[in-house]
C-alpha cells in the first residue's frame, strides 16, 4: 500500500463537501453499498480492490459511467483477439460479445441536451466559433453523410492532417459513427514525416486545412497537402478545411490550382456543409476490440510504430480517468492545450462522453501575451485546465502571475503531463494560479492513449509528487 513521507506537507487537500460530492467517493459508496463487507476508506484501498477484482471493477465502471452499448455475455476471456490481419499474443479478451460505438457515446448527451453548448473555440487570430450539442450533431451527421456517400465503413480509416479545432473533432465523430478507424497528426508535423505515418494505414479520406497561424506567422499547407495526397495511393478523396483566413474578410477557400491532389478527388469542406441536410445521426455499433484509433510512436528509433486502440478500451478507459480521477462531470468546462498529433487530443475529446463541453484552442499559448490561455479559460468558465509542465515553468520564468488578472472561479482542476512538474512548480501553481486547486502531476503515454498515475480528488497534493497510480 501507498504511504506518504511524513516529512512531506500537503499543498491542498480536498474539503469535506467536494470530497464527498467526488464521482470516484460515490462510486465507493455504490461498492459499499452492494457489500457492506468491503473495507474501502480511502483512494488506496479503493485502487487495491480495483487490482484484486479487474473483471467486477471494469463492470462496475461500464454502469457507473453510462457506457452506450450492449453489455452482454462474459466480461473476459481467454483467446485471441483478431484486429484485421493482427493476432495478438493468447491473452485476456474484455468483453468478447459486447457492442458500442465511440462516436455514439461521445454524442448521447447531447441528444438529450441539444441547446448546451458543446463546444467552445479560439484560434491565435482571435476567431471565436460556438457549438450547442445541436449543431454539433448536425454537422456531424453532414459529414456522416458525405463520407457515406464516397464509400467510408466499418475498417476503413480516414486520417486528419489538423489543427486541433472544431473541425476535426466534426470530422473523427463522423468517421468512427460509421465503425471507422481514426488517425491524425498536426500540421506543423512535415510532409515525408505524416507519409511515414499515414502511407502505414493506408486512409481512404485526407481531411486538411488550406493553411493555419503560429506565433504571428501564417503557414500554407498547399505544398504539404498535395504531397501527402499524391504519395498516398489509397487516398480517394481529400476534404480541405478553408481555416487559414477564417474569421477574416479574406477568401478562405483554396482554388483546384492550389491544390493538386493527383488522383484523389479534392472536396471543400463548406462545400460538404452545403451539400446536406442534417438528419440523425446513425451509429454502427462494433465489437468491443474493433480499432478505434491509430497513434503513432515517436519515431526517434526508425520508422514511427503504428499503435492501435480499441473502440471498447478507450471508451471505458477515458470514462474511468474523466469521471473517477479527475472528477469531471456534465456542465463542466474541460480544456487541454494539444495538438492534433499528440494523444491527449484523444483523451482530450473524449471528455464529451461526460457530458462535459470542449474549450479548445490553437496557435501558440503565449502569444501574443501570456494571458491567452487564461483569458480564455477565465471568459468560457474552465473547470478542468490542463497544460505542459514546460508552459508552467515557461510563464513562472517571465514573472505572470494569472490570478493578479483573472478570477478563474470556476477552475477546479489543473493537469500537467508532457514532463516532470518539479516540486517549486508546484508552489508556483498554488502561489501564482490559485490556492484552492486539485493540482495533478501526470503521466502516460501513446501506448494506452491514456495515463499511469493521474489525479486523485479525495486525497491532498504534496509538494513534488504524482497523486496516485490509475
Amino acid at each position: 500500500m501507498l504511504t506518504k513521507p511524513t516529512s512531506s506537507q500537503a499543498l491542498w487537500t480536498p474539503n469535506a463537501t467536494r470530497a464527498a460530492q467526488s464521482h470516484i467517493q460515490q462510486f465507493i459508496n455504490e461498492l459499499i453499498a452492494d457489500n457492506p463487507a468491503l473495507n474501502i476508506s480511502d483512494y488506496q484501498q479503493l485502487h487495491q480492490w480495483t487490482l484484486d477484482n479487474p473483471e467486477h471493477f471494469w463492470e462496475r465502471v461500464w454502469g457507473f459511467c453510462g457506457v452506450v452499448g450492449s453489455k452482454q455475455g462474459q466480461t473476459t476471456t481467454l483467446g485471441e483477439a483478431v484486429w484485421g490481419n493482427v493476432v495478438p499474443a493468447r491473452d485476456t479478451v474484455w468483453f468478447p460479445e459486447a457492442k458500442l460505438n465511440y462516436a455514439e457515446n461521445l454524442l448521447d448527451y447531447g441528444t438529450r441536451n441539444p441547446e448546451k453548448v458543446a463546444i467552445l473555440f479560439q484560434n491565435e487570430q482571435g476567431h471565436v466559433e460556438q457549438y450547442t450539442w445541436k449543431i454539433l450533431l448536425e454537422h456531424v451527421s453532414i459529414m456522416q453523410q458525405w463520407l457515406q456517400s464516397i464509400n467510408v465503413a466499418e475498417g476503413d480509416v480516414v486520417a486528419g492532417y489538423l489543427p486541433h479545432s472544431p473541425y476535426a473533432v466534426i470530422a473523427m465523430l463522423a468517421a468512427t459513427s460509421l465503425g471507422a478507424i481514426w488517425t491524425s497528426t498536426s500540421p506543423d508535423f512535415g510532409a515525408e514525416s505524416v507519409i511515414e505515418r499515414f502511407g502505414q494505414v493506408k486512409p481512404k479520406v485526407l481531411f486538411c486545412v488550406d493553411g493555419y497561424q503560429f506565433g504571428g506567422k501564417s503557414f500554407s499547407m498547399a505544398d504539404k497537402n498535395s504531397a501527402i495526397s499524391n504519395a498516398i495511393d489509397s487516398v480517394t478523396h481529400v476534404c480541405t478545411v478553408g481555416y487559414q483566413h477564417l474569421g477574416q474578410n479574406e477568401p478562405s477557400m483554396p482554388t483546384s490550382s492550389q491544390i493538386n491532389s493527383g488522383n484523389a478527388i479534392n472536396v471543400e469542406w463548406e462545400s460538404v456543409i452545403g451539400d446536406f441536410q442534417s438528419e440523425s445521426v446513425h451509429y454502427h455499433r462494433v465489437p468491443f476490440n474493433s480499432p478505434l484509433f491509430i497513434l503513432y510512436s515517436s519515431g526517434t528509433t526508425g520508422k514511427p510504430k503504428c499503435i492501435v486502440h480499441s473502440v471498447g478500451g478507450i471508451t471505458l478507459n477515458h470514462l474511468k480517468e474523466h469521471q473517477l480521477h479527475c472528477d469531471v462531470r456534465s456542465d463542466d468546462r474541460v480544456f487541454y492545450y494539444t495538438t492534433c498529433g499528440w494523444m491527449m487530443w484523444n483523451w482530450h475529446v473524449s471528455a464529451l462522453a461526460s457530458g462535459a463541453s470542449l474549450v479548445i484552442y490553437d496557435g501558440n499559448p503565449i502569444y501574443p501575451t501570456e494571458n491567452v490561455l487564461w483569458e480564455l479559460a477565465n471568459r468560457t468558465s474552465v473547470t478542468l485546465f490542463g497544460t505542459a509542465a514546460k508552459y508552467l515553468e515557461a510563464i513562472e520564468k517571465n514573472g505572470f502571475v494569472p490570478r493578479e488578472k483573472f478570477a478563474l472561479t470556476h477552475l477546479r482542476t489543473l493537469c500537467s503531463t508532457g514532463s516532470v512538474l518539479y516540486p517549486e512548480q508546484f508552489d508556483y501553481v498554488y502561489h501564482a494560479i490559485k490556492s484552492d486547486l486539485h493540482l495533478a502531476s501526470i503521466s502516460g503515454g501513446t501506448d494506452i492513449c491514456g495515463c499511469f498515475v493521474l489525479g486523485n480528488p479525495i486525497s491532498p497534493v504534496y509538494r513534488g509528487e504524482c497523486q496516485a497510480p490509475v
